[in-house]
Order: C-alpha cells, then structure tokens, then sequence
C-alpha cells in the first residue's frame, strides 16, 4: 500500500459518539439515583477503605506509595507495591477536590461505564463505520455482567476500569496496523493506553495484553500470507537489507510500528510489574489461589446460565444483591448473526474477514474456558488458576461479542432504504430493555461509612476487616503470627497525632527514645541507652526497609513470630531512622521505566515526517429514523419496567418465596440457649434436578425467613447441607460460616427472605439413593476449643418435631 500524504480524517467526536455517551450515563445514573452511597457488593467495602488509604498518603506528600500504613493495626503492608494503583490514585485526585470516597467511587462507575461505551464505539466505527460502532457499544456496555455485577455485586471497580480501557488500546492498535493514523500519534497513544491498562488491574491488564500481542501475531501472520500470495516470487525480499527495507518503509511497517509501541508501553510500566515480579516471595502471594474459597474450580459456569436469561431481581430478599455470570441472549444472538455475516461480507473492510473469524474464534474460546468442561485444561495451565474465577472471563467475552455484535451494520446497510430502519431500532431497543433488571440494584447498605482510621481499625479488630483482603496475600513472610492492635498505636492515629512506631514499652528501663520525624514510609528517633539495645520498630519487616544509627547502617532482623523490625543499637545518644529504601529490582524497574520514556520521546521525534499511510473508512451517515424509532420504542418501555413491580424486578411480600419447592420448616433455639423461641423458618427451596451422574456438582438454593430482630436471636448460626444415607455419615457436604452469608445477629430481621445458595460436587464413586438435609448449629454455648458439631437448632414442620436437621427429599446418583 502506497502511503498517502493527506489521508481523509475521521472527526473522533460526531453525533453517534455523543448519544452513546448520553445512553451509558443513563446506564450509570439510572441505578446511582436510587439511593445515595453504594450497595453491598463483595468488594466495595475493601476499595472504599483502599481509597481512602491513598487519600491519607496524598495528605502526607507521598504520591506514589508503595506501603500502606494504616492496615494491620498500623502495622503496614505493602498494598500498593502489588495491587494496581490507578482506581486509587483516581479516587484520591477526586477526595483531594473534597469528596468523600464513596462519592468518588460512584463518579469512578459513571467514568468508567462511560469510557466504555465511547471506547468500544470509536473501536468499532475504525472497522465498520458509525452504525457498526453504535450496535457494539450498546452490545458492551448494556449487558448483565457489565452493568451490575462488575460495580455492584462485585463492585470491582479496578476491574472496570480495565475494561473501559481495553477497547482504546485495540482501537489505536487497530488505526496503527491500518496505517490510518500518524504514526508518532499511534505509537505514543497506544503506549500510554497499555501503561494504564497494566496500572489499572493485575489479571485484566496482562489478560488484555495478551489478547492485544495475539491479535498484532494474527494481523502479522496474514499479512506476511497475503504477500506470499501476491507477490510473484522474483519480487519478494531475499536479502536483509531487502528485510529491513520492508520493516522500515514497506508494508511491515505497521506491524514494526505496533509491536514498538506494544514493547514501549510495558516499558513505561516496569516500575510496578517488574518489582512484584521479583519481589512477590516477600509476601504470601500464593494465598490468592491457596484458600478454597477461592478455588477456581467453584467458580466454572454452566452453559445453560452462560446463555441464559439474567434472573430477575426481587427487593424481597434481605440479600438480593447475587452475582450474575451472564452478557445476555442480544449478545449471543446479534453476535451469531453478525459473525456470520461479517465473514460473508467484509472482504471489502481491511482485514477482511480475518478480523472477523479472530473475534469468533475468541469468543468461542472463552465461552469454553468458562464452562465445567474446561476443568482439565485450568488444571493443567497454572497461569490460567491466577485468574481464580472462570467466570472473569465475561469481562473478555463481553468485548469480543460487542465486536461481532458491530459487524452487523455491513448487512443493515445494504438493505433497501424503506426496510433499514427496523434491524436498526431493533438493535437499539433490544440491548436496552433486555438490561432493565440489571438497572434494579438492591442492598444499598453501604450509604455512609466513617473511612477514618480510628474507624479502619475497629473493624480491623471486630475481624470484618484485615488489611483490605481476607487472604492476607500482601502480608510479609516475617510475620508467622498476626500480632493483635497495639492501645497506644491506635490511640494516636484515632487522635491524629503522629504515630511513634518504636515499641517503648520493650525498652529497658535505663533507655530513653524521643521521637523526631513521623511518616507512613520513614521514622527518626533520638535513642539514648547506657547498654547495647535490641530496638523495636512496630512495623513489619519487608524487603526494601532500611534502618541506620547515626547514618551507619544497621542490620534488620524480623522478631519472631511477629515479624516486627528490630536491629541493634549501641551504648550512648544517636539518632536512630527507619525508612522504606530502594531495592533491585525497584531500581531495575524504575531505570527501565525512565528508558522506556527517552525511547518514546525518541520514537515521536523520529516518526514525526511519517504520515498515516491509509485512509480512515468513510463517514457512514447514521440511520436516524432507525435510531430515532428504536429510543422511541425502548425509553418509555424502560420506564415503566422499571416503575412496575412483577415486569423487570419483583418485590416478593414478607413471608412468601419465589421458591421452586414450598416446604416449610421451624428452626427453634437449640436446648442449650437461654430461652425457648422459634428462631428461623424455612420457606423452600431451589432443586435443578434429582438425578445426577457421578462427580456432577449438585446445586441448591435454600429460602430462609428471620422470625426476629437481630439482636433477639441466641446466637449466630452456620450452616450445613449433607447428602447421605439414611443414619450413615455424608458423602458429601457444605457449610457455611453465617447462614446465606450473612451473620444472624447483625442483619437477619423480619422484614424480608434470605437466598442461601450452595454447590456441592458428588464424589466420583457414589452411587445409589442419598437424602439432602439441611441444618444450623452453632458453638456459642460451648466452650472456647470444645464445639465438636456444636449446639443445632431444632427442627419442627406442622407441629411435628423432627430432630436436628431438616429432610429435603431424596437425589439418585447413577451413570
């Protein structure tokens, strides 16, 4: 291809950019508007407190933190050294402005729902033009999974920011092996795009630049075939001059020109993937995969609920707020259709449908690695277990969908004029009144929460909270016990005074230690001893800490088993500083990083004589009858789905249950509690089926009704589900911790059902008639060490006791 000196510009702002940008704010809004602060997904709270967490450290002048002072009773962690910063550096630029975290998160949802759109629109518009671009926005953003799962049952919000990045790094990937952009602006914006992408989550950011590197090699591999094809065999290149030649100047420049930028943008992201790298033995990173609540074997997705439709949600339940692993039928359907379609059509499009068959092939391919029968392939990658959940490639899958989804504007637009309008408004409306269910979000329990770290470390010491995690994966190696909060430490930083970190109370009585200098990531001390001391600093001990006497340096040895900071100081006065140093590999990635942007630089200088060498696709004109008809059909619908009860959402009264089994059951105080009272009803429950073949995972959905207010049950419950033989151990089981997942004497109220939903995998070798029976217990009566099965409540239905559990019928395993 013959470069071209004035290719035609594309305006990347027209009327079709700015009304997705008006749908995905109402996407985003819709939900917000309901209640003030966020709801109680699984992650919002950590994030809430991380972002705070970067707002202190903003207020202290550290910009770019990578210990976090505040977790573990002050004790600190290296949080931002191995958790993508972005979403946090975002929240605190946004507190520094005055607003609060949770109000900088809700605005974090609208941004990110909102690059989105905009992204995966100007994406798909450089492929199949303006129509194209609209249907896929719509198909990305308006599905189940992006639009409540991610920033409200999840509430993983660096996880959608990745997402809302993805789609600008393929597009500029795509403009730049296109040659339909200046080459110094496409190498520089799409390095930029990847160095965000690696800043903004872990997992999504190394899955997208995998996903980027696969599609710059399919782009590579058919280039290099079609010059094989076309070029008659006397003109292809021999030599390496001949080589170089190509790569430079010829038609391997774009695919030189993306690798580059590709290589360059990692470049600029060394110094935060290359230390967790080499430094991840520090901590106990393998705890992320270790602990079996997050066995990536629980978390595979049948096909059935993959391509399903999204459950609806019903405000009835006290724990409404449920993860739904789904993009929705329009995805799958419009993706079908415009994959096979795309293929037959796009020959004219550059890549032609080779474009086409990578997104198909892609999808399929990640719609398998999410199902159960793709167990043995997780079990033999080890790189695909860090992922810990299948169903995190919906995020992935829903992109890839969007594309096909866009490739149906080639075939709308060769229709008849009169007949255009229709597929159109289809494509408008369906996506938006598919995803009314996903707009009714329940569980707003978060609407005002005290992020101080008085606050912080209260719920540190209740157990709700353990340095933002619960698998402690950012804990130093040091530490072999976790040391309990020390009354003086908390004092100050609840006080706001600065918080002297050297254990006084260790010292002996002859040694006097002042404090000089106070920060999250350095400490001075004026120590006077008339003996050699083992000096204390209640920090934990992790790699890059340094300590010096009177600027000699000193060497730190972990305290045992608490793993605190402790070095030798001589007789006499010094001034004693502990800081947070440089290491290796911290320098290594630093350096590589500051090479990155001189090579960068460089890059932009030396390309800045090199125009775009095609031109972008055409301005196709928007059917605005189609559209016009489409929002004219689906906003008013929406409206009243969401206004109307039993349509898109249901609201079940106190006392019923959507359950597909009605059964019910009294759970009464076990005769160990103080007083006698029906405590808990079983309503019903949920049974898919009743025959199962062996080592399927049998699935069931308990409704549970609260008799009480909270604070009038004798004790908090867990629960177990056991499938037996009659009056024979279980062959099989699970339990829970809090019943439906929520402790009883803080939010069971009579006011609503709890859903308690289990999975439970049959053993191979079972076979034969087993009985499912449910019941709670709990140690609470029993002494410390001593619960054994624990005190169950008992169990009664029409008045007749029935023990301590309670029989849901029978289920038959056979071959």
């Amino acid at each position: 291809m013959n470069p071209n000196p004035n290719p035609r510009r594309q305006p990347f702002w027209d009327r079709g950019l700015w009304l997705v940008i008006v749908l995905a704010l109402l996407s985003s809004l819709i939900p917000l508007s309901r209640a003030e602060g966020l709801p109680n997904g699984s992650d919002v709270l950590y994030h809430v407190y991380r972002a705070a967490e970067m707002s202190r450290a903003w207020e202290q002048g550290l910009l770019f933190p990578r210990w976090a002072d505040g977790l573990y009773f002050g004790y600190g962690a290296p949080l931002w050294h191995f958790y993508a910063p972005l979403t946090y550096y975002l929240s605190a630029s946004l507190m520094a402005l005055g607003l609060g975290p949770l109000t900088s998160l809700r605005l974090l949802i609208v941004v990110t729902q909102v690059s989105m759109a905009a992204g995966m629109y100007v994406f798909a518009r450089q492929q199949m033009g303006k129509l194209g671009g609209l249907l896929a926005a719509l198909a990305y953003l308006w599905t189940p999974y992006m639009l409540y799962t991610e920033p409200y049952a999840r509430g993983t919000y660096p996880e959608m920011l990745a997402f809302a990045l993805w789609p600008f790094a393929f597009w500029r990937l795509g403009q730049l092996l296109d040659g339909a952009v200046e080459p110094r602006w496409g190498v520089l914006s799409l390095a930029l795009c990847v160095f965000l992408l690696i800043l903004s989550h872990n997992l999504m950011s190394a899955t997208a630049f995998a996903l980027l590197l696969a599609w710059w090699l399919w782009h590579t591999v058919g280039l290099l075939w079609q010059q094989e094809v076309r070029t008659p065999l006397q003109q292809r290149p021999r030599s390496l001059a001949a080589w170089g030649h190509a790569l430079a100047y010829g038609h391997l420049q774009p695919v030189v020109l993306a690798l580059l930028s590709l290589s360059l943008g990692v470049g600029l992201a060394a110094y935060f993937w290359l230390p967790i790298l080499a430094e991840g033995h520090t901590v106990n990173l393998q705890n992320l995969t270790a602990y079996s609540l997050l066995d990536y074997r629980a978390f595979f997705v049948p096909l059935s609920e993959l391509l399903g439709l999204r459950p609806i949600p019903d405000l009835g339940a006290l724990n409404g707020l449920a993860n739904v692993y789904q993009v929705g039928p329009y995805a799958w359907i419009a993706a079908l259709i415009g994959g096979v379609m795309g293929l037959r059509l796009a020959r004219d499009l550059r890549g032609g449908g080779g474009r086409v068959l990578f997104f198909a092939l892609l999808s399929l391919a990640l719609l398998a690695l999410m199902a159960p029968f793709a167990r043995p392939v997780w079990d033999a990658l080890g790189f695909l277990q860090t992922l810990q959940f299948p169903f995190r490639l919906l995020g992935p899958l829903a992109f890839s969908l969007a594309v096909l989804v866009g490739y149906n504007a080639l075939w709308i637009e060769r229709l008849p004029t009169q007949w255009r309008a229709w597929p159109v408004a289809l494509g408008i409306a369906a996506p938006l009144l598919l995803a009314a269910p996903s707009l009714v979000v329940p569980e707003w329990t978060n609407q005002r929460v005290d992020t101080s770290l008085a606050a912080y470390h209260r719920e540190e010491e209740t157990g709700r909270q353990r340095a933002t995690t619960f698998t402690n994966e950012y804990l130093p190696r040091a530490v072999a016990i976790l040391p309990t909060g020390s009354a003086r430490l908390l004092g100050a930083a609840a006080d706001g005074r600065p918080v002297d970190r050297l254990h006084h109370e260790a010292l002996p009585p002859n040694a006097q230690a002042t404090l000089l200098s106070s920060g999250p990531q350095a400490s001075a001390w004026r120590v006077q001893s008339d003996e050699t001391l083992r000096l204390e600093v209640l920090i934990f001990a992790w790699e890059g800490w340094r300590a010096s006497v009177d600027g000699q340096d000193a060497t730190i040895i972990p305290s045992v088993p608490h793993g605190f900071i402790t070095f030798e100081v001589p007789p006499g006065s010094y001034e004693v500083r502990v800081w947070l140093g440089p290491t290796i590999a911290r320098v290594l990635g630093d350096s590589l990083s500051l090479i990155a942007i001189v090579l960068l630089a460089a890059s932009i200088g030396l390309l800045r004589h090199l125009p775009a060498r095609a031109s972008r696709p055409a301005d196709s004109s928007l059917p605005w009858d189609g559209i016009a008809a489409g929002l004219a059909t689906a906003l008013p619908l929406l409206v009243l789905l969401l206004l109307i009860p039993g349509t898109a959402w249901l609201n079940t009264p106190y006392g019923e249950t959507p359950a597909q089994w009605r059964q019910v059951f009294t759970f009464s105080a076990p005769a160990a509690a103080p007083r006698p009272q029906d405590e808990i009803r079983l309503l019903g429950y949920d049974l898919g089926k009743r025959a199962y073949r062996p080592g399927e995972t049998l699935r069931l959905t308990l409704y549970w009704l609260p008799l009480l207010p909270a604070d009038q049950y004798s004790a908090d419950y867990s629960s177990f589900v056991h499938v037996a033989r009659l009056s024979e151990p279980p062959i099989a089981q699970a339990d829970k911790l809090h019943v439906a997942g929520r402790k009883v004497t803080e939010w069971w109220t009579p006011t609503g059902y709890m859903v308690d939903r289990y999975e439970i995998r049959l053993p191979d070798d079972a076979r034969g008639e087993f009985e499912l029976r449910v019941g709670l217990y709990t140690c609470a009566f029993r002494p410390e060490g001593e619960c054994g099965n624990g005190d169950r409540p008992l169990v009664s239905t029409e008045g007749m006791l029935l023990g301590n559990s309670a029989p849901l019928g029978t289920i038959t395993i056979q071959d």
